[in-house]
């Protein structure tokens, strides 16, 4: 027996009638007492007394039985399965049973089964989604690697990245055997080993504008750490800033990143997607920005760094996404520094193959000088208002010192959207019936033609 005390412990003469009964363990609350001086076999269920004796007197080694199993009804009613062995005693002709519940040990079985099917169920989910996203892999179009963390070497990639990276020779399955700095611009190598050096440490790294293979070809890499039992990976993504065209029967390359011309403007130019997060800038927009890279940069909303946020940026989205041109919008630039400069912002958006882009212009007005008639202007409006002290009331004097400020922010406003009403009513936060209103109050644009 495995157990120090036995479920039912029973003595037997040798006509099978007990003279001894106890229990333990989880059948100790069963009176077994009752039993005493009664055949064996009418407590128990589906045997006679005739095939009990013969199990009893069965011959076994040393005067120990083989084990068997019977169906012990209690005075409870209960009825459970036990394992008994029979041990003859050597002075008397008496038999002690002892028995075990094997109702545990049943349920143990049972749950055992159950968890080796879950186990089972799962495995072979597991199986499937590892199956499914394999071929997600495989049928990217873009390049996809897989790359040692500490060694940067590329260990499996997709066909779209062999091709890219001409990575020729190499296994789809793995056994590539070669550098992913290999494949980047020399200038650029030591940018992309501190991108792949961040996502090992912190699990994901900013993405960054890279120059790859022989054409230098430009992608926006990201990386991300896949933690693995023997040896950690990256998990590369290119993805690529450019688009092919057919135009008048060709083919053509249409590149969607700064040239070298806009590089050196003394104006800031960035590229953004449709919903204006940044594919790449100048480095007079990051001198604005006051930031040093694109890798920086790339890949966040300009609600980051243009007007109030939430304010001016979405306004003038709402406004390129309607008209599909902004210029000379005034707003104000943050820099990462801490620094507010008052800027004028110009944006217009086009449509390629599967989206839409957006190239925007900033232009720093926080020295400009004011021109002579505005400048005489405002000293003119001066000499009435205080020509007017004694005359009007301070009520009477601010109010038209607000009409003027009113008029002047209608016609910025209609001016940044290019004589659009509707577009500028949104830019001030009124209605358009409210800024019809306003446009007869102050005589202004009642001669354009509607929207």
């Amino acid at each position: 027996m495995n157990t120090l005390v036995p479920d039912i412990r029973i003595v037997l003469d040798s006509d099978c009638v007990v003279r001894e009964a106890t229990s333990a363990n989880e059948l100790s609350e069963e009176t077994v007492d009752h039993w005493v001086g009664r055949p064996w076999a009418e407590t128990l269920a589906g045997i006679d007394q005739a095939a009990l004796t013969e199990l009893v007197h069965s011959s076994g080694i040393d005067g120990v039985t083989p084990i068997f199993h019977l169906s012990q009804r209690f005075p409870s009613g209960l009825v459970a399965p036990l394992e008994y062995l029979m041990v003859r005693s050597p002075d008397s002709d008496e038999v002690v049973a002892v028995g075990r519940d094997v109702r545990v040990v049943a349920n143990l079985q049972s749950r055992l089964a159950a968890a080796r099917q879950s186990m089972e169920r799962d495995y072979w989910k597991m199986r499937e989604l590892e199956s499914r996203y394999r071929s997600l892999y495989e049928a990217s179009s873009d390049p996809l690697l897989l790359v040692d963390a500490q060694c940067f070497v590329v260990t499996e990639a997709n066909p779209a990245a062999i091709l890219v990276l001409d990575l020729a020779g190499g296994s789809e399955s793995g056994g590539l055997d070669s550098s992913l700095l290999e494949a980047i611009t020399v200038g650029e190598r030591e940018m992309v080993t501190a991108t792949l050096v961040r996502a090992r440490e912190h699990g994901t790294a900013p993405r960054m504008l890279v120059s790859v293979g022989d054409r230098g070809e430009s992608y926006m890499l990201s990386a991300r750490l896949l933690e693995q039992e023997q040896k950690n990976l990256l998990l590369v993504h290119l993805m690529s800033t450019g688009d092919s065209s057919i135009r008048h029967g060709s083919t053509v390359k249409v590149s969607y990143s700064i040239s070298d011309v806009f590089e050196y403007a003394p104006d800031g130019i960035a590229l953004l997607d449709d919903r204006g997060l940044v594919l790449d800038a100048n480095q007079s927009f990051l001198d604005l920005i006051e930031q040093s890279t694109i890798a920086t940069v790339a890949g966040s909303s300009m609600n980051r760094w243009i007007g109030s946020p939430g304010g001016d940026w979405k306004m003038l989205l709402d406004s390129l996404r309607l008209c599909g041109l902004v210029r000379q919008y005034p707003t104000t630039i943050r820099g990462e520094l801490g620094s507010r400069r008052r800027a004028e912002i110009s944006a217009v958006m086009k449509s390629r193959a599967d989206s839409d882009f957006i190239v925007l212009y900033a232009r720093d007005i926080d020295r400009r000088l004011e021109s002579a008639d505005e400048a005489s202007m405002l000293l003119q409006f001066l000499r009435e208002m205080s020509s007017q002290l004694g005359q009007a009331s301070l009520k009477e004097i601010v109010s038209t010192a607000v009409g003027l400020v009113e008029r002047y922010y209608i016609e910025v406003a209609l001016e940044a959207a290019d004589d659009n009403r509707t577009a500028a009513a949104r830019m001030l936060g009124v209605s358009r019936q409210g800024l019809y209103d306003k446009l007869a109050r102050y005589g202004i644009d009642t001669h354009r033609d509607a929207d």
